[in-house]
């Protein structure tokens, strides 16, 4: 054997030893590089869209030890971020980037396996080769701030997230068109059609949007944005304006799932997330954190925080023990109570230090992670540019 084969032949062991579930078992290799929503083609939401329904449809056994359980997979990562443990952990803590960060990351790669292995059968089909160029988009929204309050024309109706054929129109209440209708998508939690009290009866499983800006209008444009992330290099003060303000708002603006530990029910979750991953990433570019190895991080970059506001500390529902958050603590990923899953195996559950960088093809991050995000109108601002 020669030593160029030899080197395609071991690159190719280490990376499939070390990635995640779905990844070691597709030949989609190199960078996912994610775009903005708007950026796409009709086509390519489409088929992203596609993708997500036969997730939902998407069964099998997925509990580690168990061949007969099945259940949905799509559904899976909605119970795994809904766990209460997990919840505990991920939100109001330190843990809350890193946290979803991986979440998002086997999400994207559930994507590209059930349109590389789904795809050639479903109708129109998905071929491997675009199966392969799947990754997660973001959804921008500080580009949808409404800058003129008194214009009478609601920014957020133009955009280019809804519409009626993909992720649904813009309106209050149950989503009746789009592919997330009831038929193609009921939700894992059943809420009322009270947005201020879904708890309400009647129940049931359809997908619902608040969409009330005059309640609850997007607070940051562009240039707040690159404000937030100038302005704050330390990783305590970034994390908790983030995750209470740009992150915690479009939740409460789509309310009903959306404001609930099941907002994974609604996939803008994971449009809205892939965001909110990005502004960090943009915030260590900016402070020139995103070369550093994860043995060369300090408390600037990653501080141990539980909770992040307030004094009141997370902790495990049944012991009542303060739940650790360190760089080296492992974040968890219980599916349905304490079990786990084939997906999440608790022998690979990371820490915010595995999950530190995007990784390069040289040295794939944890799990295999590698990935970058696309042109971005964000990192081009004046303010920015001075930074970075």
């Amino acid at each position: 054997m020669n030593n160029t084969l030899f080197i395609l032949l071991f690159t190719l062991f280490i990376i499939l030893s070390t990635a995640d579930y779905f990844s070691k078992q597709v030949p989609c290799s190199g960078v996912r590089v994610r775009q903005r929503w708007g950026s796409l083609s009709s086509c390519e939401r489409c088929r992203i869209a596609r993708t997500f329904v036969r997730m939902k449809q998407y069964q099998d056994a997925w509990k580690t030890g168990s061949s007969t359980e099945k259940s949905s997979l799509y559904n899976l990562f909605v119970e795994v971020h809904a766990n209460p443990w997990n919840s505990a952990a991920w939100h109001g803590t330190s843990f809350f980037l890193p946290a979803h960060k991986y979440f998002i990351w086997v999400l994207e790669s559930a994507l590209i396996w059930i349109a590389y292995n789904e795809g050639p059968k479903m109708s129109p089909p998905i071929s491997q080769a675009n199966a392969c160029k799947i990754t997660l988009p973001y959804w921008d929204w500080e580009m949808d701030y409404d800058y003129d309050k008194n214009d009478n024309i609601d920014s957020l109706s133009l955009s280019q997230l809804f519409d009626s054929n993909i992720i649904g129109s813009y309106k209050t209440g149950a989503v009746t068109d789009g592919r997330f209708t009831l038929q193609n998508w009921p939700t894992v939690s059943r809420t009322g059609y009270n947005p201020l009290s879904i708890s309400t009866p009647p129940l049931d499983n359809t997908l619902k949007r608040y969409l009330n800006v005059e309640d609850i209008p997007l607070q940051y444009d562009t240039t707040q944005i690159a404000n937030g992330i100038i302005n704050r290099p330390k990783f305590a003060d970034f994390t908790r304006w983030l995750e209470v303000g740009p992150h915690g708002i479009p939740h409460l603006l789509f309310g009903y799932q959306m404001k609930t530990m099941f907002s994974a029910d609604d996939v803008v979750f994971f449009l809205h997330h892939s965001n909110i991953d990005r502004l960090w990433h943009i915030w260590a570019d900016c402070h020139d954190y995103e070369k550093l190895s994860a043995n060369e991080l300090t408390n600037i970059q990653y501080t141990a925080l539980n909770p992040t506001s307030g004094s009141k500390p997370k902790v495990d529902p049944v012991t009542n023990v303060i739940i650790p958050v360190g760089l080296h603590d492992t974040i968890t990923y219980y599916w349905k109570l304490k079990n786990d899953s084939k997906i999440f195996p608790s022998d690979k559950w990371p820490t915010p230090a595995d999950l530190w960088g995007m990784g390069t093809n040289d040295t794939p991050g944890w799990d295999g992670m590698y990935y970058r995000y696309g042109s971005d109108y964000l990192v081009n601002l004046k303010a920015l540019q001075k930074k970075l």
